[in-house]
């Protein structure tokens, strides 16, 4: 009998905790930020000789989110290699891109920054607020600026890609694809090689803040220098990479991740599988470009027309030019096949379906590695200021105790003092008075005698000598 009750007891206890654990995950994927499940598309080429390696679905289509940051600083480069702005300029900083959704900076309205700061808040922090104000301080306003980046684009071949803002926040016609960001990253190492290097950035201080790069392959991955990561609930998380190791330069890029954490090791995995040579084994479902050249568009091939010398650099027509070795940068894709229009593309991408979520991600998504280092760093600097101030607190305690204590030892030393000169003055005055009071009760006492004696015997009545019998009774310490 005990033993079935305690069998029911525990078969109680086992159901209840099946049931919390169960709402517990409910609570968990509830609390879970929520994206459109779109499939996860990537491309790897070989940046020496634009050979696609690597490659699943190249073409769908996406939302770029913040990798739109690439083209905002494509054309800020460009500006910057043809002297028009210098890196010491500052720009002004409008309502509206202080008005930004975070990422940003938070600068305030009225306010200037410098391009060079402008630049290193994009590339580490992807600050919106700042590519707002690049776009605005080059093309007056964003929907010029945007004018510009989707003439660039065409200009480079991204013939599926649609640019509607500087900063990649949500729109339900900006879109874009892999392969077209493959040929924007591609072109910007090549075009901008000095002001690549910008990518590396680790780390950026802007007015005391420090702000980390959210790009962590750069501090986990062999050779990873650039570029860009990008989210958006509409598009997943995004990654643009770029790695180079024993002089051969790859770059990848990935669009739709179910996580970063997913993300990040499904790119470090597809890179090191194309240095490796070795055909992918993971993620599946991936396209290895052949290098026959009889299907091109399937193969995803990038010609490299090197020996040709034909690569030209009309920059007022849009040609893209390689000033470095003269070779061809050539996608042999059809344009006009893979052209698309937006509203094309906002029925393919059912646009708008996923924009009702919020634009940045909740607090507990972000607790990556970057941002827990930040945190620890954060929270030792608090410490260490918490422990100055309480060793501060503590010193100034003690000090008031010992001067509180200080100053009663003095104050009881002074009235010790007082009290002891008040005693001594006191029996001083004593002493004093009761010597004068017996001078004279004795001086009164002696003239009564010598009275008395003087008349009795009659040696005071006109006689000068003393009565004979005063000698034995005169007062002590004074004569007869």
């Amino acid at each position: 009998m005990a033993n079935s009750i305690k069998t029911c007891t525990t078969r109680r206890k086992f159901a209840l905790g099946g049931t919390i654990s169960f709402l517990l995950g409910v609570v968990v994927m509830l609390a879970m930020p929520a994206h459109a499940q779109k499939p996860t598309t990537w491309i790897v080429i070989d940046a020496g000789t634009g050979q696609v390696l690597n490659e699943r679905d190249p073409d769908g289509l996406n939302y770029p989110a913040s990798l739109t940051k690439i083209m905002t600083l494509f054309l800020t480069f460009d500006a910057l290699e043809r002297h028009r702005i210098d890196l010491s300029q500052r720009f002004y900083v409008s309502e509206h891109a202080a008005l930004q959704h975070p990422s940003k900076l938070g600068m305030l309205p009225g306010s200037t920054i410098a391009v060079r700061d402008l630049i290193l808040a994009v590339v580490t922090h992807s600050a919106n607020d700042a590519a707002v104000v690049l776009a605005e301080g080059l093309g007056g306003t964003e929907s010029a600026f945007a004018a510009r980046m989707n003439a660039q684009a065409q200009a480079l071949g991204m013939t599926r890609t649609n640019f509607r803002n500087a900063s990649g926040l949500p729109d339900p016609l900006q879109y874009t694809t892999a392969r077209d960001l493959a040929k924007l990253a591609l072109a910007l190492w090549r075009r901008f090689p000095r002001e690549y290097r910008f990518f590396a950035t680790e780390e950026f201080d802007y007015n005391g803040a420090i702000y980390t790069n959210h790009n962590r392959l750069m501090a986990a991955f062999e050779g990873m220098d650039g570029i860009k990561t990008g989210w958006i609930n509409a598009s997943g998380f995004n990654l643009a990479a770029s790695a180079v190791r024993d002089n051969r330069r790859l770059i990848g890029v990935l669009l739709g991740g179910r996580t970063p954490q997913s993300r990040d090791m499904d790119m470090a995995e597809l890179l090191d599988d194309a240095f490796a040579h070795r055909p992918p084994s993971s993620p599946g479902d991936v396209a290895v470009a052949s290098n026959d050249g009889s299907d091109e568009r399937d193969t995803g091939t990038f010609r490299d027309e090197r020996d040709t010398g034909t690569f030209r650099d009309e920059r007022d027509s849009g040609t893209f030019q390689d000033n470095r070795d003269g070779g061809t940068f050539q996608d042999n894709v059809d344009a006009d096949a893979s052209a698309i229009s937006p509203d094309t593309a906002a029925s393919t991408l059912n646009a708008g379906a996923d924009f009702h979520q919020p634009v940045f991600r909740s607090a507990r998504a972000h607790l990556y590695r970057h941002h827990h280092r930040r945190h620890v760093r954060e929270a030792s600097h608090r410490r260490l200021r918490h422990g100055v101030v309480r060793a501060r607190a503590e010193m100034s305690r003690r000090n008031f105790r010992r001067h509180r204590i200080n100053h009663r030892y003095a104050a009881a030393g002074r009235r010790h003092y007082h009290q002891v000169a008040a005693v001594r003055r006191h029996a001083l005055r004593v002493k004093f008075a009761e010597a004068h009071h017996r001078d004279r009760r004795a001086s009164s006492a002696g003239g009564r005698m010598h009275h008395a004696h003087g008349a009795a015997c009659g040696g005071w009545n006109g006689s000068t000598r003393p009565c004979p019998a005063s000698y034995g009774r005169r007062p002590h310490g004074r004569s007869a």
